[in-house]
Formats: C-alpha cells, sequence, structure tokens
C-alpha cells in the first residue's frame, strides 16, 4: 500500500486509463480555479501517441514532460497520478497539472499514501538534476503561485 514507481514514459496501451485520469477525474472541480488558469497560461493539455508512447503536450507549449506515478504493489499495476509540467524560465519549472486517482486522493481510501506530495517530490529530484533550476512553482489560481525551493 503506497508504493509507487515513478516513470517519464507510458506505453500506448495506457491511454484510456490516462484520459480517465486526466479529463474525466471525479476531484477535479475542487481545484477548477487552478485548471483554468494553467489553461490559460500554457494551453489546453492533451495526450499524443509518439513512437508506441503516450506523452501530454498543449497547443502552446509541446515540450511540457510528465511524471507518471504507477502503482508498484498491485496485482494489476495502475496509474496512480501523474504531474506534469514545464520550464517556463530558467530558475523555475512550473506544475501546470496534477491528477491522482480517486483511491489515493485527500479523501480515498488510500490517502495516507500522501501520492500528490510524493510526486512533488519527485520532481524536486528531477529539478536538482536540471542546472539553474532554483524552484518548483504551482499554480493555485486566480494568480495564486506557490514556489518551492528545490533543495
Amino acid at each position: 500500500m503506497g508504493e509507487f514507481s515513478f516513470v517519464s514514459r507510458l506505453e500506448s496501451s495506457w491511454r484510456e486509463e490516462l484520459e480517465a485520469l486526466m479529463y474525466f477525474n471525479p476531484r477535479q472541480h475542487n481545484v477548477v480555479a487552478g485548471i483554468e488558469e494553467s489553461i490559460a497560461m500554457f494551453g489546453l493539455p492533451k495526450i499524443t501517441e509518439e513512437d508506441g508512447w503516450l506523452k501530454v503536450s498543449t497547443e502552446k507549449n509541446p515540450f511540457v514532460q510528465t511524471i507518471f506515478a504507477m502503482t508498484s504493489s498491485a496485482d494489476e499495476p495502475e496509474i496512480a497520478g501523474l504531474i506534469v509540467y514545464v520550464r517556463n524560465d530558467a530558475p523555475c519549472l512550473t506544475i501546470m497539472h496534477i491528477g491522482v486517482a480517486e483511491r489515493f486522493s485527500i479523501s480515498g481510501q488510500e490517502s495516507e499514501s500522501m501520492l500528490a506530495l510524493k510526486m512533488i517530490l519527485e520532481l524536486k529530484k528531477v529539478a536538482r538534476q536540471i542546472k539553474g533550476v532554483e524552484y518548483l512553482s504551482l499554480i493555485y489560481g486566480q494568480g495564486s503561485v506557490r514556489k518551492m525551493p528545490v533543495n
């Protein structure tokens, strides 16, 4: 319970599950303002396929990156969550979207897994390996941005 592996690529066979997590997440109504602001800034996220792999991009920035959280202790692996980000200025990686499967959400039966926090910590590890990146920023909506140092 709560064991995850983090990957940057997802095989195309996961398309249906990824679409459900990104577009039909039952808790997304709680963060509508942040979603709308992210779409206004970066464009609507879309799932595309390239050489048998899925990726998330936007019409305004096709170079966004994604970290997928996969369950690693279940009989059947599943996409537990994803975090979509972009380097839009030198010292900063901006988190454009976070999606967490219902059971790992704050009100889900496995909320103690703290998946959203684990994904942010994983992104901090990635950020520390990129020259010049000093912080992560997360859009909350209505102009509110939270900056988190990567060190």
